[in-house]
């Protein structure tokens, strides 16, 4: 993916990411900074007002398309001593008057016909008829832009106080969002049918004004999209139900300017939380596997739903009951496989064996009643596991682990005390329930249901 970082000052401190340490200060140019990027190098800019790191860490969203382009990187970087200084007036993040910027007005510095200035601030105007109106229209000088880019700082602090955030938190600036555009209740029982609570919903997860593009299921250019998905305003008090837009949604837009890499679906495991769960290299076999969970913000809330033996469907999402896709997908990955959880999804039932064949590879049921000497002897093998657990340690419902590992760690003692095995858990939760890590034979096998050996055909 085309990581692409921007700085408009010619001095910049270097920064290599590998290493994470400054290195030196020198004179950049654009085409420098272009290299830097390519090849991941990160730099900052101690001109650029607030001193803060400018890079972006991944300019894509989840499926790797970009979202900012290089001439709004540009505008974004001739205006931030703008942004900058008015949002620390007032006490919030400067990327969010940016991204009002853009979807307001595409970031440019005049007053349109309409008289609502740079900014469109409809209210404040009251639609351009009143005494606060921008006029006269056309181009305007820096000192107005700065004027005006004030007054939208205020009416942005004005909305941030009256959903009670100070714009400090994702939620929170979802919310602002959401309240900037108008909180339609009909986006807010679009999300909830999409399966987010209500909370969720309320903070704007049903608004494609905030989240268009941000995952599968909210990206009209996905097959994985959501039937729920489409429908939006098109016009004042127009609702088109079966509408979409390819406009990248404006949470999207906030999360990359501030530098952060959104989730991914890409097999390099990359996403906010991979920093937390780095993917995992087996010390028996050398395969690195990704260390996926089923909460991830990327298929969280994506549709998973079952069909039991009568039949029946009960509905779900990835969060809940994705614990086989994801225990699944980590293994593939460890083979080369190009998949996330989000690719295999989890809907009608799960089988294993088909989803492995899809990859050149294979998934053989082990049955209930593996012995410690067959999962280690599959690990040396250079094969990987997936559990299917009952209740007890591992979970209060079913549930399904990746084996990945094997160590000796008493050559001397029957095989059930001989071997340790490293567990990847896609879920982690902080409830008391058992956490990644090597594990001991019983308490894997204690609530074993079944199993699956994953590896290369043979």
């Amino acid at each position: 993916m085309k990581q692409r970082l921007k700085s408009f000052a010619a001095i910049t401190l270097i920064l290599a990411s590998s290493l994470g340490l400054p290195l030196t200060v020198n004179a950049i140019d654009r085409a420098t900074i272009r290299r830097y990027a390519e090849n991941n190098i990160l730099f900052y800019n101690p001109e650029d007002g607030v001193g803060e790191d400018v890079s972006i860490c991944q300019n894509v969203n989840y499926a790797g398309d970009q979202v900012w382009s290089d001439a709004e990187l540009d505008a974004v970087t001739a205006n931030k001593k703008y942004y900058v200084e008015a949002a620390n007036k007032y006490g919030f993040r400067w990327e969010i008057l940016a991204v009002v910027h853009r979807l307001e007005h595409g970031l440019a510095r005049d007053n349109p016909d309409n008289l609502q200035g740079a900014y469109q601030l409809y209210s404040y105007t009251d639609g351009g008829t009143n005494d606060n109106k921008f006029s006269p229209p056309g181009p305007i000088s820096d000192e107005e832009f700065a004027r005006q880019t004030d007054i939208a700082a205020s009416v942005i602090k004005g909305k941030l106080d009256a959903i009670g955030s100070d714009g400090s938190t994702d939620d929170g600036v979802k919310k602002f969002f959401f309240s900037y555009n108008g909180m339609a209740n009909v986006y807010i029982e679009k999300a909830k049918n999409m399966g987010f609570s209500d909370a969720e919903a309320n903070n704007g997860e049903g608004s494609a004004y905030v989240m268009n593009r941000y995952d599968a299921q909210r990206d009209p250019n996905s097959d994985k999209m959501s039937d729920y998905w489409p429908g939006r305003f098109v016009g004042d008090g127009v609702y088109d139900e079966t509408a979409l837009t390819n406009e990248f949604g404006a949470f999207v837009r906030y999360k990359v300017l501030t530098g952060a890499c959104l989730p991914s679906e890409d097999k390099d495991c990359a996403g906010d939380w991979a920093s937390i769960y780095p993917p995992y290299t087996a010390e028996v076999s050398g395969l690195t596997y990704c260390n996926y969970k089923q909460k991830d913000p990327l298929w969280t809330n994506v549709e998973a739903n079952g069909v039991n033996k009568e039949g029946k469907v009960s509905k779900g999402t990835m969060g809940k009951r994705g614990c086989f896709a994801t225990s699944t997908a980590i293994t593939l990955t460890g083979f080369g496989a190009d998949v996330s959880p989000l690719q295999l999804g989890y809907n009608g039932g799960f089988d294993p064996a088909t989803v492995a064949a899809n990859y050149g590879l294979s998934a053989v049921n082990g049955g209930s009643k593996l012995s410690s000497t067959d999962m280690a002897k599959y690990l040396y093998a250079g094969k990987a596991l997936v559990i299917d657990e009952n209740t007890g340690w591992w979970t209060e419902q079913q549930h399904k682990i990746a084996i990945v590992d094997v160590r000796v760690v008493n050559a001397n003692a029957n095989d059930d005390d001989k071997y340790e095995f490293y567990v990847l858990n896609p879920s982690d939760r902080t409830d008391g329930q058992e956490k990644s890590g090597w594990k001991t034979y019983k308490l894997i096998t204690d609530d074993m249901k079944d199993s699956y050996i994953i590896g290369k055909k043979e």
